[in-house]
């Protein structure tokens, strides 16, 4: 479950299993784009990244063109801005706006290798900016976690 920010709010045992950098998050809130562009080690981590970080900038752009005041958007906008060169090249040079919906993804994960996911996004009812994604290894790799 994340907001409109991407801060991850709730995962099942499984899901924190997946992002083992998700522990080490500042403030207790894992942000995978803030990972994924503040963290070196998230360009092992993520096998597709220049398509991961892309994704991730467009879904936060539409959640910016959404509500365009949200406090919470403005102040993480700020602080890549600052601090991440792919994020100021992203928001000068591509205005891809992105509502997930379903896909892959794929991670070299530091205990179990290379996995891919399955996943499917979606809107959870009666909490607007909030949505859950449901994950899936069973074509892939599912041997490796049992």
């Amino acid at each position: 479950m994340h907001d409109t920010r991407l801060d991850v709010l709730a995962a099942d045992q499984l899901g924190w299993a997946v992002h083992p950098h998700a522990q080490e998050a500042e403030g207790g809130t894992f942000n995978p784009l803030k990972f994924q562009l503040l963290d070196p080690r998230a360009l092992t981590f993520y096998r597709e990244w220049e398509l991961s970080t892309n994704n991730a900038v467009a879904l936060l752009r539409a959640a910016a063109g959404r509500d365009p005041g949200d406090e919470g958007i403005i102040q993480l906008v700020g602080e890549l801005s600052t601090h991440s060169e792919r994020f100021r090249q992203l928001r000068a040079c591509s205005h891809n706006v992105l509502r997930s919906r379903e896909g892959v993804k794929r991670y070299r994960h530091p205990l179990v290798g290379e996995i891919d996911f399955d996943f499917a996004s979606f809107d959870v009812s009666g909490e607007p900016g909030l949505r859950g994604q449901a994950f899936d290894t069973t074509t892939h790799h599912q041997s490796r976690w049992e």
